[in-house]
């Protein structure tokens, strides 16, 4: 039997199968990083190609794992290896709103021309982080709002509090979010009482790496008020 954390929250994931070509160079580069990960439980995967072709930085990136992103950077690798779905390690730096980091990466090489969905790098960070906005927000039980829908981009595994995987406790985090009508979240509440600051931690981490598609009221994308809990459990399975 063997023990692994589960949280539960509504997701939706979208996975495109396309090969990638890599360099002898490269390939040897990020072998010995993933090992280096694994070893050092820094990444929740088995090998490398267990990784879905991410490369280790991307990986980091994904999961927020700034020492271990700042480690690969010095190493020098190559910032343009994508993952199956062509997505680099700026385009995740620019999803999250990195500017640091997509600095750091545009000073390595990175390729910033790169067109996602018939936006460059630099047009996906502007669109998500700098839309300003004086609308007001919409209650969530407004009648005919179609409510914002989450995509968790963020490996969950490690994600239950490390100090209470023993014990097997069961937790939820309340949480009510502002969310603007492009689907970027302005500020958190939180609304559950009396809860190890442990759960709430582990909460905003997932929720920093979750983004939302844009409520809609009237055929309009709207801003509005979400509230979303975050149930954390352990189960056991058999290996």
């Amino acid at each position: 039997m063997g023990n692994y954390g589960k949280i539960l929250i509504i997701t939706l994931f979208t996975f495109m199968c396309k090969s990638i070509a890599i360099n002898e160079k490269d390939e040897a580069f990020y072998k010995s990083y993933y090992k280096h990960c694994i070893e050092y439980n820094e990444l929740e995967i088995k090998s490398y190609n267990d990784s879905k072709y991410n490369s280790c930085l991307a990986d980091a990136i994904l999961n927020n794992h700034k020492k271990l992103i700042d480690r690969i950077l010095s190493q020098k690798p190559n910032v343009n290896y994508p993952n199956q779905n062509g997505f680099t390690p700026l385009y995740y730096a620019a999803f999250f709103g990195e500017i640091e980091l997509m600095n750091k990466l545009n000073n390595l090489g990175a390729n910033k021309n790169l067109i996602i969905n018939g936006d460059n790098i630099q047009e996906l960070y502007d669109n998500k982080y700098l839309e300003k906005d004086n609308e007001p927000y919409l209650e969530e039980n407004t009648v005919g709002l179609l409510k914002p829908f989450p995509t968790v981009h963020l490996q969950l595994g490690n994600t239950y509090p490390q100090k209470y995987k023993d014990s097997k406790i069961k937790r939820k985090v309340l949480l009510k979010l502002k969310i603007f009508k492009n689907g970027r979240v302005d500020s958190i509440q939180v609304l559950s009482k009396e809860i190890e600051q442990d759960f709430i931690d582990s909460a905003l981490i997932i929720l920093s790496r979750t983004t939302f598609s844009p409520a809609v009221y009237k055929n309009k994308n709207v801003n509005c008020y979400h509230t979303i809990p975050i149930n954390f459990s352990m189960d056991e399975e058999e290996d």
